[in-house]
């Protein structure tokens, strides 16, 4: 069978498997879909889990498909795609291809003028990709089709009109027999999960966040609780037992909410759910509906807490106080709900008074709710886009954005001008530190005796430096650091030598093949490119 379009999903580098397993595909099967419906052939190669993956993308190649797609994150995915359209070009120069994603849709100027990209789609890409793929089969006008960038004949860059945001509500479900389902469902949390996302968009204006930068609307579209359903029958016919929601504010819809819990009620689905939502958003559900939701199967919300200061939470734009965010803490326990809760530092405009409030309601939140998983004190990572904090970086601190795409290969290529080397060093000393406030998350993830034997041990000496405020001569984080990264390297790459592992600050510097990992660790792309598939792209 002739293969119609080829999708392409890049490996993004080991930061993937650190959360515990690869996720599916979801954009690349998102855009499938309608084609799919059309009648047309797509195969979907995925680069991360695919040992074979380069000689089934020389196989297509050869039968000249329409078009090659691949989407695009900012970091380390973007130079692997970057580095697969090349490699694409020098196996088929006449190959279209096309690029879409969440990068795309921040930079498409910058990405459409590299010599190996044909065609960008920014923003949503599935009622654009679908006549795009249809204009060019039929050999037609790519300036009839909204939504795009592309090159004419004498290189020139065209934009066509922009188009509409879409109605998730007519959208197909997604095509999971494209797949090998056993390469993406996690057992982290014992079972078999898998991600879903049914929302488009968020009604909220957070200063850190740019989540509406990625559509060309700002109203909020939600799925209606009946297609919620209907996705949840195909993934748990998939032999999946956890869901995931992976909105922004799935809690946002008290109506949509109440609809859900009233089917599942009727309907034994056999999936658990954990969903994201905001504080706010909880302490308006009352605790009839979320010991019914509980019930049901909702038994972890995803909460974004950021920081434990009233003063920051105001400047953030949250719209919620340190006394709210207790209050959902404590409705969340009496309905038997996990809180899975994140919180940031190193933020525009905060100091370390701050993030010391942050630390002291981390341990205050464990101490009232001992269900509670939380995630360390993530240093905060500008994002591009109109957005509070980006305004403030580029107008008080003089933040440019970069000039070539290649930038971005290293996502914390803006750096943290605001922050002086001191405060920068004691935020990232907390990032490491608050992993061991709520010391289960830990002894969960890691599952190795000596976590459980020591960590409980080393979060009660946590808790008295962060009481204390004592953090002088703490040689221990070396061996957290260390470690943090220790855990990838071991569980999938088990062969290689320490020397091929990390490198210095200062060679990532002079060697634009070192990228930058999770904290202090570094690793090599010349090995990443080869890790799972264990073949890289010559």
């Amino acid at each position: 069978m002739k293969i119609d379009v080829l999708l392409i999903r890049t490996r993004s580098d080991y930061l993937e498997f650190a959360e515990g397993f690869v996720e599916p595909p979801q954009g690349l099967l998102a855009v499938a879909a309608p084609l799919i419906e059309k009648g047309l052939h797509v195969k979907i190669i995925d680069q991360r889990v695919e040992r074979n993956w380069k000689e089934q993308i020389e196989s297509i190649l050869k039968e000249k498909p329409i078009c090659v797609g691949m989407g695009s994150m900012s970091g380390p995915q973007l130079y692997h795609t970057m580095e697969m359209a090349k490699w694409v070009k020098q196996v088929a120069p006449d190959q279209v291809v096309v690029l879409g994603g969440p990068h795309v849709t921040m930079s498409p100027m910058q990405m459409i003028d590299s010599p190996s990209i044909d065609i960008v789609v920014p923003f949503e890409g599935e009622v654009t990709f679908l006549e795009l793929v249809e204009t060019l089969a039929n050999k037609g006008d790519l300036n009839q089709v909204k939504g795009l960038y592309f090159k004419n004949s004498e290189g020139e860059v065209i934009k066509t009109a922009i188009r509409e945001g879409l109605n998730v509500n007519e959208l197909p479900t997604q095509p999971y027999d494209l797949i090998d389902i056993k390469h993406y469902t996690s057992n982290v949390a014992g079972e078999p999960s898998m991600g879903f996302f049914p929302d488009r968009g968020c009604p909220h204006i957070c200063a850190f966040c740019n989540v509406n930068e990625y559509f060309t609307t700002t109203k909020t579209r939600i799925m209606s609780a009946e297609n919620i359903v209907k996705n949840m029958r195909s993934i748990a016919a998939l032999g999946v037992k956890i869901i995931a929601m992976g909105d922004s504010n799935f809690l946002g819809s008290v109506r949509r909410i109440r609809q859900l819990a009233e089917i599942l009620a009727n309907e034994d689905i056999g999936l658990k759910i954990k969903c994201s939502g905001r504080v706010d958003d909880i302490n308006r559900l009352d605790d009839e509906l979320l010991l019914k939701l509980r019930k049901v199967g909702f038994y972890a919300f995803q909460v974004g807490i950021e920081s434990g200061s009233d003063r920051m939470l105001e400047f953030m734009d949250k719209k919620i106080m340190v006394k709210d965010i207790v209050s959902a803490n404590q409705k969340m326990k009496r309905a038997d709900i996990i809180p899975l809760m994140s919180f940031m530092g190193g933020m525009p405009g905060e100091g370390v008074e701050d993030g010391q409030k942050t630390m002291e309601l981390m341990m205050q939140l464990t101490d009232d709710n001992p269900n509670i998983r939380m995630t360390n004190l993530q240093l905060y990572r500008l994002l591009p886009g109109n957005t509070k904090f980006w305004q403030i970086a580029e107008q008080e601190y003089g933040v440019k954005y970069p000039e070539n795409y290649e930038a971005w290969y290293n996502i914390w290529c803006l750096g943290h001008p605001w922050l002086s080397e001191k405060d920068k060093k004691q935020f990232e000393m907390w990032d490491l530190m608050s992993y061991f406030i709520d010391h289960k998350s830990v002894v969960e993830y890691y599952n190795r005796w000596w976590t459980r034997l020591l960590v409980p041990v080393y979060s009660k000496v946590v808790r008295w430096r962060i009481r204390n405020k004592f953090y002088k001569f703490m040689p221990e984080l070396a061996v957290v650091k260390w470690r943090r990264g220790d855990k990838i390297y071991y569980d999938f790459y088990p062969d290689t030598k320490e020397s091929d592992r990390k490198v210095t600050p200062e060679e990532l510097l002079n060697d634009k093949k070192w990228q930058r990992t999770r904290g202090n660790s570094y690793i090599k792309n010349d090995y990443v490119k080869g890790a799972y598939a264990n073949d890289a792209i010559s």
